[in-house]
């Protein structure tokens, strides 16, 4: 066993067992983070790290980490995966690795929570083929999804989208309406 497999299992087996669980799914947190280290000058795969756009880059290395949440109402997490971000990679890539060494530790119900970076098809596709892990990440206000496109009528080239829906302005109403309690606050789910 390789030093970097035993630090895992270390990992994997110092969750405590009263880690937090919602209707029988564990739950995960996925999150990228950047460590600078402008004086380390021949740090291998350095590269320029910006927190924000307008910014200036500043030299160091990122770090995808896979977490489990410990206790409700708390931000103390556990850790479970930590995987450098390498220069030809995305934190989106790693954190699909991540999730894909996660479901295969065994069969419990997993639910992997993720801000918006992770809205997009390189990581929710790697949930189309795991059947114990679902993915649950927060769309931008500003997104706006589509539809499927409407039959093709044989003139001009084929629509790519259907009706649109924005996310902060929703064109129609909801087919089903729920409201649940979920980490002491009241949620409506809309869908």
């Amino acid at each position: 066993m390789s030093n970097e497999e035993a630090a895992h299992k270390l990992l994997i087996e110092s969750v405590p067992s009263t880690a937090q669980t919602i209707s029988g799914y564990e739950v995960y947190v996925v999150d990228a983070t950047s460590v600078y280290r402008p004086e380390a000058e021949t740090l291998s795969d350095r590269v320029l790290l910006k927190s924000e756009a307008s910014e200036p880059g500043r030299p160091g290395q990122a770090y995808s980490m896979l977490t489990r949440a410990v206790q409700e109402g708390s931000s103390w997490v556990a850790p479970e995966a930590v995987q450098r971000i390498g220069r030809a990679q995305t934190a989106n890539q790693v954190a699909g690795d991540q999730v894909r060494v996660l479901a295969k530790q065994n069969t419990q119900r997993k639910v992997v929570v993720g801000d918006s970076d992770y809205a997009n098809a390189v990581f929710l596709a790697v949930f189309v083929l795991l059947q114990h892990v679902v993915a649950l990440v927060r769309l931008r206000s500003n997104q706006t999804l589509y539809g499927a496109p409407p039959p093709y009528i044989g003139h001009w080239r084929p629509k790519k989208h259907g009706a649109y829906f924005k996310v902060s302005k929703p064109g129609w109403a909801a087919d089903q309406m729920c409201t649940i309690e979920l980490l002491g606050q009241r949620v409506t789910l809309a869908a």
